[in-house]
């Protein structure tokens, strides 16, 4: 039903099209014969603009003010010809629900637009739309869908989100909750937890979803609220919401049934159940005691109302045990098992739906007496025995374990004496030649990296020479290679006899050995070098071997002008070999 621009009233058939009711008499306005698409009827509008939306089981149908007709199809504007639901939003855009989705009718420029939901929402048909400020509300075949004009961001609320259905078909607002209408009854949610649950992630929802569902219990004669065509249900100016069902109409005025909630409320405790066995409810003021051993107790209690008393909802508190109420929904039954000897109270209230819990609850006190071994005086002794065994078990045990630790210590002390030998061994090993004891070349290496730049920050000299042996290879092809050792450990101690002041000197690997001179130039380390050569030329190595006479050339450089310690080896490598071309037996610098 619709009122027309005129004060009459248009009505949407099945069968007949679009009737007109004016001054009591009811004739025929548009059908298939002049021009509607259907003769079914789902949907009529109005809109601002004063022209008339019909949408029929075969598309939609404009009429203009002017009486002319605008047909749209699904063979061009529509996804679906089988229009359910019509609405205008706030800036006189047209909304379409269809079996295949839903289109928008943009009032600018006289185009539609189709709005796909989520695949993941699964839903096909819009039934109904409500409008407000910041959304689009849309009762869909998966549950109330909320799409938002500014981001175009849609979300879902349906059985995954605790709906007890998803098909819903119309939706009202009153000013603090919606009111759905599905084939199983009204449901009612407030607006502010449907928000909070659209708005917050599913990991982090701490509070479910919370509603009320009117069905025929409630007074309705059916609570197939589906209607069928739109609008299904409706709100009233002075408050009451009307839905269209399988049997009649259905009324309710949500101020009514708020202000019945703040009717007093009694509540009784019915019975009270000790395993199993009923026993005798204490006068006020009074406690009852019960024996040691009781595991089972049960409480059965009621809300005495005229007004839904199947709604009313409970919750329970057993002080002694936990001291938070405990919701028990519309259960009339508390039950608690094995609670251990002590003094409780059992307390109980009752609640109407969506109101606050009235300071009507009902107190049952009561004591479980408790075996001899459950007293505290049994339990005293008992802790003090215990204690007395630990502490002898644990003194004993320490003194076994200061006897395992002096042992352990001086075992350890032993063992890292050895290895801290063998360490020093395997330390001294690694930086000393085996046959000459002297540092090797890896000892050389490290010594040089860690004073090279030393030397040039402070703008000393450092002198390096490399020596080798003349001719070895024929010392070890002549005499073998064993007198070749003999005289590499002769030539080795001559450096060492002979060396002066700070020198480093290192076997450099076979018949080489590297010289350091600290704080000299080349000039001055050839003076050194040139004594060595000689009384290494003038020993007598007939010791060693007969008729053996040996040589030695020296390579020398310093640090002046080189600023790399690299450098500074292979120039005096290359000095040596200028020395061995130049005849052997000699000194040079580069």
């Amino acid at each position: 039903m619709l009122e027309g621009k005129n004060g009459e009233v248009l009505l949407g058939t099945y069968t007949s099209g679009v009737l007109k009711v004016e001054n009591g008499v009811i004739t025929p306005y548009l059908n298939r014969d002049n021009g509607l698409g259907s003769n079914e009827v789902r949907t009529l509008l109005l809109d601002s603009k004063n022209r008339l939306w019909i949408g029929t089981a075969s598309g939609l149908t404009r009429v203009e003010e002017d009486g002319t007709l605008v047909q749209f199809t699904n063979k061009a504007e529509l996804p679906s010809g089988f229009v359910m639901a019509l609405s205008e939003d706030n800036q006189g855009n047209i909304w379409v629900g269809t079996g295949i989705g839903v289109v928008v009718f943009d009032i600018i420029t006289e185009k539609f637009t189709t709005l796909s939901f989520p695949k993941s929402f699964a839903a096909e048909y819009a039934f109904g739309f409500y409008i407000d400020k910041d959304y689009m509300w849309m009762a869909t075949d998966r549950g109330l869908v909320r799409y938002t004009y500014t981001t175009g961001e849609m979300a879902i609320l349906g059985r995954e989100q605790g709906l007890p259905v998803d098909k819903l078909f119309q939706v009202v607002a009153t000013e603090k909750s919606f009111w759905l209408s599905s084939n199983r009854g009204i449901i009612q949610i407030e607006k502010k937890q449907i928000q909070y649950i659209l708005n917050t992630d599913a990991e982090q929802k701490v509070i479910p979803l919370e509603y009320q569902l009117y069905d025929e219990g409630d007074g309705m004669l059916s609570a197939q609220a589906n209607g069928g065509s739109t609008p299904s249900a409706t709100a009233h100016n002075d408050g009451t919401l009307w839905f269209a069902t399988a049997k009649g109409v259905s009324s309710v005025k949500p101020a009514r049934l708020q202000a019945s909630t703040q009717v007093s409320l009694p509540t009784i405790i019915e019975s009270f159940y000790v395993d199993g066995k009923p026993t005798a409810l204490p006068l006020d003021g009074e406690s009852v005691l019960l024996p040691p051993g009781v595991s089972r107790l049960s409480f059965q209690y009621a809300g005495l109302s005229f007004i839904m008393p199947q709604r009313l909802n409970f919750q329970t508190r057993l002080k002694g045990f936990n001291n938070k109420w405990v919701n028990r929904q519309h259960s009339t039954t508390a039950e608690y098992t094995n609670l251990p000897a002590g003094r409780y109270t059992f307390m109980v209230r009752a609640g109407y739906p969506n109101a606050k819990w009235q300071q009507n609850h009902k107190v049952i006190s009561f004591v479980i007496q408790a075996h001899f071994w459950q007293k505290m005086s049994f339990k005293l002794f008992v802790f003090f025995i215990l204690t007395l065994t630990v502490y002898a078990i644990y003194k004993y045990r320490l003194y076994h374990y200061k006897q395992v630790e002096i042992k352990l210590i001086s075992r350890v002390e032993s063992q890292t004496q050895d290895l801290q030998k063998q360490a020093d061994a395997f330390a001294y090993q690694a930086t000393h030649d085996q046959l000459t004891d002297m540092p090797n070349r890896r000892a050389f290496d490290s010594w040089l990296a860690k004073n090279f730049a030393s030397f040039k920050t402070q703008n000393k000299p450092l002198a390096i020479a490399i020596m080798d042996i003349d001719h070895f290879k024929r010392i070890n092809d002549g005499w073998s290679h064993i007198v070749g050792d003999q005289v590499i450990c002769k030539i080795a101690q001559i450096l060492k006899t002979n060396s002066e002041g700070e020198q480093e000197i290192a076997r450099w690997g076979g018949e080489e050995f590297t010289l350091l001179f600290p704080g000299k130039t080349a000039f001055e380390a050839r003076v050194i070098c040139e004594q060595l050569r000689e009384n290494i030329s003038n020993n007598d190595f007939s010791t060693v071997a007969q008729n053996l006479n040996v040589t030695v050339s020296f390579g020398i450089s310093d640090s002046i002008g080189i600023n790399d310690y690299d450098r500074l080896l292979s120039r005096a490598d290359q000095a040596l070999y200028k020395a061995k071309n130049s005849g052997r037996n000699r000194t040079e610098i580069i």
